[in-house]
């Protein structure tokens, strides 16, 4: 696929103008796998598993569309997208390949999904290659261009989110300079061209104000203002509790997972909920057809509603916008399960279909998003509220803290009654835009993996496992001779994190582990410790 042809997307707006048709017959109920949608994805999927191998930059969207609609990792399809794939990035790694943004970012979507730990050097080179494409006005660029558009700077954003949702570290400031892009870019009418009106573009079209008003909302996730503080509910559990502390979930990690939770950066909040309301303005009539672009309009609009559904807390079962997709849908599948265009080959138009109909981004913000939090019994919490088992309590109320917050209390010097309780603590905040300021706190956050509370010991072996940075790790190897179990498991935890080493059974340490088994994973430990930095020293300071 020739991924610049995408830059004809502004050459084609007065047309698409002219090309939209706005469905007046009621569009039918649909849901994704229902009985009309999932015979059409079933005859497009098996379109792409007879599809001949194509090139890595066609591979990674048909195997990324693949892994969405339900294709199993090891199926034979899939596997040949992901050799292809593969062998493309690692022979960038040796002669540096400038590739595009758009499979660039579609491989780092892709092997996130297939294995984030087992291609982590792989999902990093293509990590790089989008910050030496991202310009210095915040938008994305083809190689050798000084110029970026809306159309890559939304795959851009999606690749930063995706990658930052799986762990990587992804500096904040290049999405806030996204985001001041995007605001700059925005037309009158609340959409976005493909250049921006600050670049006297001032032709919207839907495909491009999906891409742009879809960005403005992942770029806020990612950052920390997922949802406008004014459309959050306050859970039952909440009632009575200061306006500032908030119930969180956690995922299997146990990463925090509230959307519009810490903030990883300062914005303008208000220029931020003005620009998503505008574009919410421009859709206020969902227009399915456009012409051409039209199932990467479709794809691009499923994320931009899925997200406005994210942020909103409003998702409902069978949205209109999507019933309107799949009756149009259905209606244009070609007789082999394809879907055409007048732009790009069939198999690209094919994938983007698939997307749209198995509701994909909807999948990546609903995958592991939330614990179930109920509590032992199922007494005293509903299912929405979150919980945790420490030191063989039920701890309630998860909150985090700052760290020097944190510390005056273990001195006796705080004076928040809501937090006289240090086992209503769940996390310590730590300053991760600052790196002079963090490393300050991380020698904090080490010397109280050995003081005498139980719960300081466990919040900073929690803390210490939030940094990626092997500096950790002798701290957590020593962590796993505390005497509190719950401390051994949260270090043990920890380090799988800072070592992505989520499956392997060398370093499984369940609860209710004997001296023998806690020995041979400490010692495996020192033995992964050693391999990455040969001679180093495991001596620890706690002072």
């Amino acid at each position: 696929m020739h991924w610049n042809s995408i830059r004809q997307i502004a050459l084609w707006g007065g047309l698409c103008m002219a090309c939209w048709v706005v469905c007046t017959r009621p569009a039918q109920a649909h849901r994704p796998g229902d009985a009309t949608v999932q015979p059409i994805v079933d005859r497009a999927v098996d379109y792409l598993v007879r599809l001949p191998k194509q090139t890595w930059e066609h591979e990674c969207l048909v195997g990324y569309a693949l892994i969405k609609a339900g294709q199993g990792k090891n199926s034979p399809r899939v596997q040949l997208a992901l050799e292809t794939v593969l062998a493309h990035v690692r022979a960038g790694l040796a002669d540096n390949d400038p590739p595009h943004v758009y499979p660039a970012a579609i491989t780092i979507m892709f092997l996130c999904d297939m294995d984030d730990e087992a291609y982590r050097a792989e999902i990093q080179h293509c990590l790089d290659i989008l910050a030496s494409r991202q310009i210095d006005d915040g938008s994305f660029a083809y190689p050798f261009q000084k110029v970026g558009d809306v159309s890559q700077t939304q795959y851009g954003v999606l690749a930063y989110w995706t990658a930052d949702k799986h762990g990587f570290q992804v500096d904040p400031a290049r999405g806030k300079r996204a985001l001041e892009y995007l605001q700059a870019c925005q037309t009158a009418d609340g959409g976005f061209s493909y250049q921006g009106a600050f670049r006297q573009d001032v032709r919207s079209t839907p495909s491009l104000s999906a891409a742009g008003g879809g960005s403005l909302y992942i770029i806020a996730a990612w950052l920390g203002y997922g949802q406008d503080e004014g459309a959050v509910r306050r859970l039952p559990e909440e009632e009575g509790l200061p306006p500032s502390v908030r119930l969180v979930r956690t995922d299997q990690q146990g990463r925090a997972r509230r959307a519009g939770g810490d903030k990883k950066i300062e914005l303008d909040e208000g220029r931020l909920r003005q620009a998503q309301g505008r574009v919410g303005g421009y859709f206020g009539n969902f227009p399915v057809r456009i012409g051409q672009w039209q199932y990467y309009y479709l794809y691009g609009y499923e994320r931009y509603a899925s997200f406005v559904e994210a942020s909103t807390a409003n998702a409902p079962e069978e949205p209109d916008w999507y019933n309107k997709g799949v009756d149009f849908i259905r209606g244009a599948q070609q007789a082999n399960g394809s879907f055409t265009d007048t732009m790009e080959e069939p198999h690209v138009h094919t994938a983007f279909a698939i997307l749209f109909l198995v509701r994909s981004t909807k999948k990546s913000l609903d995958d592991g998003e939330w614990s179930s939090g109920a509590l032992v019994g199922g007494q005293g919490l509903s299912d929405d509220a979150a919980i945790a088992m420490r030191g063989g309590r039920v701890v309630s109320l998860q909150v985090s803290r700052d760290l020097d917050d944190l510390t005056a209390q273990l001195e006796g010097e705080g004076d928040d009654s809501n937090f006289a309780n240090m086992s209503g603590i769940d996390s310590i905040r730590l300053n991760k835009d600052d790196p002079e300021a963090l490393a300050q706190q991380l020698v904090t956050v080490r010397a109280m993996v050995g003081h005498p509370n139980f719960d300081a010991r466990f919040l900073a072996v929690r803390a210490l496992g939030q940094v990626q940075t092997l500096d950790n790790v002798p701290v957590l190897i020593y962590a796993l001779t505390d005497p509190a179990e719950d401390v051994v498991i949260e270090a043990n935890t920890a380090l799988k994190r800072i070592a992505r080493k989520f499956a392997d059974p060398k370093f499984e340490l369940d609860e209710g582990y004997n001296k023998a088994a806690l020995d041979n994973v400490r010692n495996n430990w020192i033995e992964w410790y050693l391999s990455v930095r040969p001679g180093a020293s495991l001596s620890v300071n706690l002072q």
